[in-house]
């Protein structure tokens, strides 16, 4: 993707890193609906971040993403915020779009945060079979899943995903609900009951996910 004709301008003067890095910036609706784009930082500061993405938003849209602050910045190692901030303008580039956003509040992700909530971000996909179809889980917990769907079940569907991937040490079949949606993006259904020895298995395969390397 080709850069935008007009840098970004960090008008606090903050020092910029260059940092390559996936993104999901959120935000919600005025009818409370949370909507997501994905795409790709280029830099940051700790002021802002101007990132790639795949669609278009509006000056002044108030958003929500995970970044990780590189040493240069945080002056020790690497460490993950929860930020909420501001889109200053788009920029049409010729595969996409640019965006700056100014960083207005960010909460430090401890690294124990992920663990006491049972939740890790999957990096080789688990897939789940149900209704007829066939997705990639992107986020796994005991207590449920996100899971990847363009088009995707309404809230308060009922569903019996089965859950596949070689470190599951096989299939674990689970009852869920469709707790939220995100247009074009997918859903979070809630384990209501999970079958056999289930519970187990994904307990043990969470604890390998988030085991020290």
């Amino acid at each position: 993707m080709s850069l935008p004709a007009k840098s970004w301008h960090d008008q606090r003067g903050s020092q910029r890193v260059a940092l390559s890095s996936p993104i999901r910036v959120e935000w919600l609706t005025a009818g409370g609906d949370l909507l997501s784009t994905r795409g790709m930082t280029r830099d940051i500061s700790s002021a802002g971040i101007y990132c790639y993405i795949e669609h278009p938003l509006a000056t002044g849209l108030d958003v929500e993403f995970d970044i990780p602050f590189p040493a240069e910045l945080t002056g020790a190692e690497p460490l993950m915020f929860r930020c909420r901030g501001q889109v200053l303008r788009t920029e049409r580039l010729r595969n996409g779009f640019g965006i700056p956003v100014l960083i207005q509040s960010r909460h430090l992700i401890e690294a124990g945060e992920l663990h006491r909530r049972g939740y890790v971000r999957v990096h080789s996909p688990v897939v789940a079979e149900y209704s007829g179809l066939r997705a990639t889980v992107r986020d796994l917990s005991l207590s449920g899943a996100f899971i990847e769907d363009y088009d995707p079940l309404p809230v308060g569907r009922e569903i019996e995903p089965h859950l596949k991937d070689q470190d599951l040490r096989g299939e674990i079949i689970a009852q869920a609900v469709v707790r939220r949606i995100e247009p074009h993006v997918g859903m979070a259904v809630e384990f209501v009951a999970l079958f056999a020895d289930a519970e187990r298995r994904l307990r043990e395969f969470l604890a390998r996910r988030t085991a020290p390397k």
